[in-house]
């Protein structure tokens, strides 16, 4: 799947509904919703709470587990 190119720049939000833990290269990712972006634009995301849903880390197709912390490095990055 390619983005289309009239999309670069366009979106106020971009929502993301438990799907970053399955995402093996999330900072790829990550820069691609960037790109999607307009200036003041939002990622609304949603992760598993690994503290409250310790079985989170049972569930094979979850390759990315997070904290308050680590998402903060993430998005920083």
């Amino acid at each position: 799947y390619t983005i289309p190119p009239a999309w670069q720049v366009s979106f106020d939000v971009v929502s993301s509904f438990f799907s970053l833990e399955h995402i093996p290269d999330l900072t790829t990712a990550l820069r691609t919703i960037r790109s999607l972006l307009r200036e003041g634009g939002r990622l609304y995301a949603i992760v598993p709470n690994t503290f409250t849903n310790t079985a989170d880390f049972l569930v094979a197709d979850h390759v990315n587990h997070f904290t308050r912390t680590s998402l903060q490095a993430l998005l920083a990055t």
